[in-house]
């Protein structure tokens, strides 16, 4: 009997190939782990691409390469395709993700051979084998994807599925879901595209499919959802993926690599032939300047601080930290000279 076979998808462009190839680097190693731990199975990796170089891809390839003998990368171009479909979103949606999110919609007619897919972004870090619940799912159950919820009403994650394409091919799912785009009367957002699928026809992922970084700061857990709460401790401590997300506020490593649990990334990036690139670019000027502009935001300004504290004690906490910044230069050679040279600086300026 041959052993399972896991088919997974991602899309990405050329601006992600490096959090795409951390990602997919920390994937293999999980997957190392489980086979090592006697798991047989063998994975698929179609990769969905945009603007990738014939160079990006063997580097990707090159990635892979030590796990070759149970994971496999298939490259599908997908820019032509994009181009059919009119564009629902907004720019502002535009400008934080892309187009390139609809493929996730597509997959039933991509792959006709599958009766089930797993679905990931690639702005996330791989830390357990995320495929063992895949492996057991029943595809005649009448759902057409397994997703985590959020505690709001219809509003499934988007950035981690198990589809059901057996259901989804039997049940429509793509006309379903370009009736949506086509009967729009304003800029969507991506919940909105599955409106049909509520409330019976999906079901829960525990939270601990996707984690994300301002979980771990105390911040949003509101939108975690009530079935969630009993095992977040679990989720926190042991959670198999994490999502960097960044609409909570917490900006992804890769934008800045000071955030939280970015040392995570940072690890597994410095584990791959990317790394080099990466840090090439972090040594840029301009991207030092910018790194530290976002430091100071999030330290003196960030959004996880009530007006209070932005009112009354930001400006203390600035001058506390300017003035410790300074202390030394100031009084290197005394009081007596600082005032002398303050004396000057007046005086010399009158």
């Amino acid at each position: 009997m041959s052993p399972p076979h896991v088919p997974i998808a991602v899309a990405f462009d050329r601006n992600y190939l490096i959090p795409a190839a951390v990602a997919l680097y920390s994937l293999f190693e999980c997957l190392q782990k489980s086979k090592v731990g006697g798991k047989e199975t063998t994975y698929t990796i179609h990769i969905f691409y945009a603007g990738l170089q014939k160079t990006d891809m063997q580097r990707l390839k090159d990635l892979a390469k030590p796990y070759a003998d149970f994971v496999g990368l298939d490259f599908i171009d997908i820019e032509g395709f994009l181009e059919q479909f009119h564009n629902p979103f907004s720019d502002a949606f535009l400008a934080r993700f892309s187009k390139m999110v609809l493929v996730k919609y597509m997959l039933v007619d991509f792959f006709p051979q599958y009766d089930k897919v797993i679905w990931t972004d690639v702005d996330v870090l791989f830390l357990q084998d995320p495929t063992l619940d895949f492996i057991k799912m029943d595809t005649a159950q009448s759902v057409y994807l397994h997703a985590v919820l959020i505690n709001e009403t219809n509003h499934a994650l988007e950035g981690f599925w198990f589809c059901n394409l057996a259901y989804m091919r039997t049940h429509h799912w793509v006309q379903k879901v370009l009736e949506c785009i086509q009967k729009q009367q304003r800029h969507l957002n991506e919940p909105d595209l599955i409106t049909f699928v509520w409330p019976n026809e999906i079901a829960q992922l525990p939270l601990k499919y996707c984690v994300m970084p301002s979980y771990y700061e105390g911040r949003c857990m509101e939108n975690i959802d009530a079935m969630d709460l009993s095992n977040l401790q679990e989720s926190l401590e042991h959670p198999i993926i994490l999502h960097y997300c960044d609409f909570q506020g917490v900006p992804k490593p890769w934008e800045l690599p000071f955030s939280a649990k970015s040392g995570l990334w940072l690890a597994t990036l410095s584990k791959t032939a990317f790394a080099h690139d990466f840090f090439l670019e972090w040594d840029n000027r301009d991207k030092q300047t910018y790194f530290i502009q976002e430091m100071t935001h999030l330290n003196y300004f960030s959004g996880k601080h009530s007006t209070a504290n932005l009112l009354f004690r930001t400006p203390w906490c600035f001058l506390c930290d300017h003035y410790k910044a300074v202390k030394a230069r100031l009084f290197a050679k005394g009081v007596l000279d600082l005032l002398r040279r303050v004396q000057h600086k007046i005086f010399k300026r009158g």
